[in-house]
């Protein structure tokens, strides 16, 4: 779905860049292009690395209360 979407898009969007380019320059329609990337790139900043399977956090408390008090 995630190619076929993207492909989609692109073909939407070429011939609006490509008539923004003809009335301005390349530079200037392609600049928007930047903009997606850079959001995605935050958000992804935001994630959290995912928790083993089989764990939860009271079970992982307890393991580090123990560990603390082993000798």
């Amino acid at each position: 779905m995630t190619p076929g979407l993207a492909v989609s898009i692109g073909g939407l969007a070429t011939p609006v860049i490509g008539t923004i380019a003809d009335h301005t320059s390349l530079q200037v329609a392609l600049m928007p292009l930047i903009v997606p990337p850079a959001i995605g790139g935050l958000l992804l900043q935001s994630l959290q690395e995912p928790k083993k399977p089989g764990t939860s956090p009271k079970r992982l408390t307890q393991d580090a209360a123990a560990s603390r008090t082993a000798p």
